[in-house]
């Protein structure tokens, strides 16, 4: 009775966590939207922009060296360097349109309202996406070392592991205080993909660990953490037949090691599932 009601109160946590998830997926995905019409208009408008200022460039500098002398040579070198100046800012404005225009685009990916479908996906590129999303987090303190191996393409529930990635990556770059280092490494063994997520933060202790898949425990302050993102991935991977390990020590970092098979299908609404599998050490 005791190991049914715990099971029933994981099972009630996982559908509000996956509600939550579905509405904010409905809210991001209409913001995301509204961004985008607006970074369109920059995004579309630049690049003439930059063209014509280039062209006027020219133009006026066919105009100084026709008029020769009769323009002074401070003159001269004020005009030629404003349009430089224009070229300048028209290409930090181009960039900053292009990276606004593909974190849009990420965003409308991972919370697109049939991402739990399952389907063929680039998981190395799910990764990359992710770290894009959190690149603002990361940015000028954490290099991200990254070493994909040759997966192919995967069949899963993209959208449910992209949640497990993100989870995983954010609490990896939290637990580091200033600058460090995040390691990812993907590879496909016996038809088993495996991704590795290591950090160089603060780690935990054993006893930490040991709870950090119990949902609702979490060491972060109040209103930080709820304490369900690892509870809802481990949930996810052990649905699709795999496991999350975990290997940490206090103040020496942390390691994931997500695997679960490299083409997953989705069960049946009437077919038995068997017990979950047992998480390494837990």
């Amino acid at each position: 009775l005791h190991a049914t009601l715990a099971e029933l109160k994981n099972a009630q946590v996982q559908l509000v966590q996956s509600e939550k998830m579905s509405s904010l997926g409905q809210l991001v995905a209409g913001l995301a939207h509204e961004i985008n019409n607006s970074i369109n208009a920059v995004y579309n408008g630049i690049q003439p922009l930059h063209a014509k200022a280039k062209k006027l460039a020219d133009s006026v500098a066919l105009a100084l060296d026709a008029a020769g002398g009769a323009i002074a040579a401070t003159d001269r070198e004020e005009i030629v360097a404003g349009f430089r100046k224009i070229s300048v800012l028209a290409n930090v404005i181009e960039n900053g349109a292009t990276r606004t225009a593909r974190i849009v685009s990420d965003l409308k990916t991972f919370s697109h309202p049939g991402s739990e479908k399952y389907d063929l996906f680039d998981l190395n590129q799910a990764l990359s996406m992710c770290l894009n999303l959190l690149s603002n987090q990361m940015r000028h303190r954490i290099t991200v070392h990254t070493d994909y191996g040759n997966l192919g393409m995967v069949r899963g529930p993209s959208g449910l592991l992209n949640q497990v990635f993100m989870n995983i990556l954010s609490n990896a770059q939290q637990a580091i205080e200033g600058s460090g280092e995040i390691v990812i490494a993907t590879r496909v063994n016996g038809g088993r993909v495996s991704v590795s997520i290591r950090d160089n933060g603060c780690g935990m202790s054993e006893d930490v660990r040991l709870r950090i898949f119990d949902p609702f425990f979490t060491t972060k302050a109040p209103g930080v953490g709820t304490g369900l993102g690892l509870s809802l991935s481990y949930g996810i991977i052990s649905k699709l037949g795999g496991t999350i390990e975990c290997q940490s020590e206090a103040g020496l970092g942390s390691e994931f090691v997500i695997s679960f098979p490299g083409d997953v299908e989705p069960a049946t609404r009437n077919q038995k599932t068997e017990t979950g599998p047992v998480l390494s050490d837990r």
